[in-house]
């Protein structure tokens, strides 16, 4: 998206009109939004993490379910 904006020090301070105006893209908020491959890599991480928190609670904590 692109809007029309003053240039720099084109603004007259007395009457307040700009004098030379530019067309400026604006930023999205798709711009801020990680790349496909980026996403991949985060929810690969999130996923190994909890398997491995998982797995280290398993292996760490004693085996309530057998014991009778």
């Amino acid at each position: 998206m692109k809007y029309l904006a003053c240039q720099d020090g084109a603004l007259d301070p007395e009457t307040g009109v700009c004098s030379a105006e530019v067309w400026v893209d604006a930023p999205s908020w798709q711009d801020g939004m990680p790349t496909l491959e980026q996403a991949n890599q985060v929810g690969m991480a999130f996923f190994v993490s909890l398997v491995g928190l998982y797995v280290a609670k398993r292996l760490l904590s004693p085996d309530n379910d057998r014991a009778e």
